[in-house]
C-alpha cells in the first residue's frame, strides 16, 4: 500500500496531500478517516486501486463501522496510473474511474471527484444509481457503454451523457444530438434505454 489516512493519526477535519509519488503498489491512496481530503500534484499508480475510500479495519483485519464517509478532491494536477487528469480523454477518464473505489462503486462511501462538476460510471466501477446519488444538481454524469440492470430514481437536475454524446448517428459527425428531457430538468443524452 502507498499512502493511507486513518482516523487515529490526526484530529483535523480537512487534510491536504500534495506532490507525492506512489507507484508499484496494489493500492495507491487509501482514505478511511473522518476528514475531507484535498490531493494536489500527486502521481498515483497502483495495480488494483489508485484511490480507495473504505471503512477502517481493526489490527485483526475485521472491518469496522467507522470511516469511509468523507470525500476526496482530486481535481488539481494529479496523475492516475500514468494519465494526467487535466486533459484526459473520456476513455481515459473511464479508466481512471475504474482505478478508484468510492461512492460511485458503493453508495455508502465518500466521493472522489477528479473533474469539477463531472462524474463517471462504468460497468466495472459501479451503478448508474450510485452515480446519480453521488452527483450534485447541475453535474454531468458520463455513463460508459454497458449493461446496467437497475431501476433509476432521478430527483435532481442532472445531465447524463453516453459514449456517443456529440456524434450524429447518421453521419458519425460531431453534432449536438437530441436530448430526452425528463421531470426535474434531467437530461439524458446518447444513452440507449431498453
Amino acid at each position: 500500500m502507498g499512502l493511507e489516512l486513518q482516523r487515529r493519526f490526526f484530529l483535523s477535519s480537512q487534510v491536504f496531500f500534495n506532490n507525492n509519488t506512489v507507484s508499484n503498489v496494489e493500492r495507491g491512496f487509501v482514505h478511511s478517516a473522518a476528514a475531507d481530503i484535498s490531493i494536489t500534484g500527486n502521481s498515483l499508480s497502483a495495480s488494483n486501486q489508485a484511490i480507495s475510500v473504505q471503512r477502517q479495519f481493526t489490527s485483526a483485519g475485521v472491518i469496522e463501522a467507522i470511516g469511509g464517509l468523507n470525500n476526496i478532491d482530486a481535481t488539481v494536477g494529479n496523475t492516475i496510473n500514468g494519465v494526467a487528469i487535466a486533459g484526459a480523454t473520456l476513455p481515459q477518464l473511464y479508466a481512471i474511474e475504474d482505478a478508484i473505489y468510492h461512492k460511485v462503486d458503493s453508495c455508502l462511501f465518500g466521493l472522489v471527484r477528479v473533474v469539477n462538476d463531472n462524474l463517471y460510471v462504468t460497468p466495472n466501477s459501479g451503478s448508474i444509481q450510485c452515480g446519480i446519488d453521488a452527483s450534485t444538481s447541475g453535474d454531468i454524469l458520463y455513463v460508459k457503454n454497458g449493461m446496467y440492470a437497475e431501476n433509476l430514481l432521478l430527483e435532481k437536475q442532472l445531465d447524463m451523457r453516453g459514449n456517443n454524446y456529440g456524434i450524429n448517428p447518421n453521419t458519425d459527425q460531431e453534432s449536438q444530438r437530441q436530448s430526452l428531457c425528463l421531470p426535474h430538468r434531467i437530461l439524458i443524452r446518447s444513452v440507449l434505454l431498453q
